[in-house]
């Protein structure tokens, strides 16, 4: 089987979140970083002047392990139980790779869209309920799923997390922000460095995805990006 590598591999989930975010900046922005840790979404270097740039985060020890300048603020919560000290604080909330991680995904949008002033808004990469790695990783018990990722795919255990993927599928998502006053979910379809151990396991995975994304399987997508104003 020959593999060829699609074009739409050119613009990477973290290139379209930045770009996304980067539209969204101006000096005096309050930003709430949703799920940041250890490795803030906006790098200190990109963010505007006078930017005010809070870190939401379950782990008290990840956050502490934030370079030193990272935040303005820490707060060590769960984003699905409601926070009222920082209800209208926003005008941006950003997430990478977090949602999929949270239990009640209607729950902490609800809260994310309390801690919005009006006209603001989110910005959310997440992964796909539904992608052959997302149906893999929840079938897969916790401990061959950690082995699995740091042996092909050298990803550090301290990184991987229980994945609920609650809703986080396109439909899911869709209604999910139906009450936003604009939300645009993005499918992106880029599976394949899951499968680089092997090229031919990777051209056959390949072939599967290019039929999702021709034939329109928005459910399929092995990621989205979620825009969506308050």
């Amino acid at each position: 089987m020959t593999e060829r590598i699609p074009p739409r591999y050119d613009y990477h989930p973290a290139d379209q979140f930045a770009d996304a975010i980067r539209a969204r900046l101006r000096p005096e922005i309050d930003i709430l970083d949703v799920g940041s840790g250890r490795r803030p979404a906006i790098p200190r270097a990109a963010r505007p002047a006078g930017c005010r740039y809070v870190g939401l985060d379950i782990s008290a020890a990840e956050l502490a392990r934030a370079s030193a300048g990272s935040y303005s603020e820490t707060v060590v919560a769960d984003v699905s139980a409601a926070l009222p000290e920082l209800t209208g604080r926003f005008d941006l909330l950003v997430s990478w790779q977090v949602l999929e991680h949270v239990a009640n995904l209607e729950h902490a949008l609800a809260n994310m869209h309390s801690y919005l002033r009006p006209g603001g808004a989110l910005v959310a990469v997440l992964s796909g309920r539904l992608s052959l790695f997302g149906v893999v990783n929840r079938l897969v018990p916790g401990p061959l799923a950690t082995w699995t990722l740091r042996t092909l795919l050298g990803r550090d255990p301290e990184t991987v997390y229980t994945a609920y993927y609650d809703r986080c599928d396109h439909r899911g998502l869709t209604e999910l922000l139906a009450s936003w006053r604009i939300a645009r979910v993005t499918p992106i379809y880029q599976g394949g460095a899951y499968f680089n151990f092997s090229k031919p396991i990777r051209a056959a995975y390949l072939s599967y995805e290019n039929w999702a994304v021709n034939s329109g399987r928005a459910n399929l997508a092995t990621h989205y990006l979620v825009v969506a104003e308050r």
